[in-house]
């Protein structure tokens, strides 16, 4: 608009002295010029120089759980894959290392093993997995949890497992009720949490249920998976 209002008024001023005007913006439009291409190399030098951020140091994970509670699409959503490129593991698959973004981060985290639920697996992985690896995460149904008498115990006693063999290691544990989908609002949601906790109130392992370490999550909503990974991770 500026501009339309000094060419509307050039019309009104005599030749001579609109190509004196016009000989007057040549050295500022130049500098503009001139200035505009050094703010651009100096920027693409930047860049050229310090490249992308490098990946944090590399951390090690564990991902254990019930069977069928999310683990393969908990790991496929962390590694930015669908869900149909990763089939559910029965016994134990390895896995390469990989980067994580979270917000203005990245986070490599080192190649591992995706085991799989069933309860013979428990003794064969679960010790090692847990004394070997910086971060463990456990998972299982909270639905399920909630309604089946033998569901709840059977994960209480990974729990316990998970607890005793993680006083004897430097790894954090992170535990994930999973398929918060089932629950149809909010407060249910939040009555299931509290629930759980209740469940495990004076049990030795409630120590891992604080709330920056025990999530309801619904596995297919990678959006909210990645902004607890943030907290887990900080």
């Amino acid at each position: 608009m500026y501009y339309s209002f000094l060419l509307l008024q050039s019309s009104a001023i005599p030749v001579y002295q609109q190509q004196e005007a016009v000989w007057w913006f040549i050295p500022i439009i130049g500098y503009a010029l001139i200035g505009g291409a050094a703010g651009f190399v100096f920027g693409a030098l930047i860049d050229w120089f310090c490249g992308e951020p490098e990946p944090e140091k590399g951390k090690t994970i564990a991902v254990l759980g019930m069977k069928g509670a999310g683990k393969t699409q908990f790991l496929a959503n962390i590694r930015n894959k669908t869900y149909k490129d990763c089939a559910a593991t029965i016994g134990e698959e390895d896995y390469e290392k990989f980067n994580i973004m979270l917000g203005n981060r990245t986070v490599c985290i080192e190649g591992g093993k995706d085991i799989g639920g069933g309860e013979e697996l428990i003794l064969d992985y679960y010790e090692d997995m847990i004394k070997n690896n910086d971060i463990v995460f456990f998972l299982f149904n909270a639905f399920k949890y909630i309604n089946e008498e033998k569901y709840r115990k059977q994960t209480q006693y990974r729990l316990e497992f998970i607890n005793r063999h993680s006083l004897e290691s430097k790894c954090t544990v992170n535990v994930f009720a999973t398929f918060a989908d089932m629950f149809s609002n909010d407060d249910e949601r939040s009555n299931a949490y509290a629930s759980i906790k209740n469940s495990v109130s004076g049990k030795d392992y409630y120590r891992l249920f604080i709330p920056s370490r025990f999530f309801m999550q619904d596995m297919r909503n990678k959006k909210l998976l990645m902004e607890k990974l943030e907290i887990i991770f900080s």
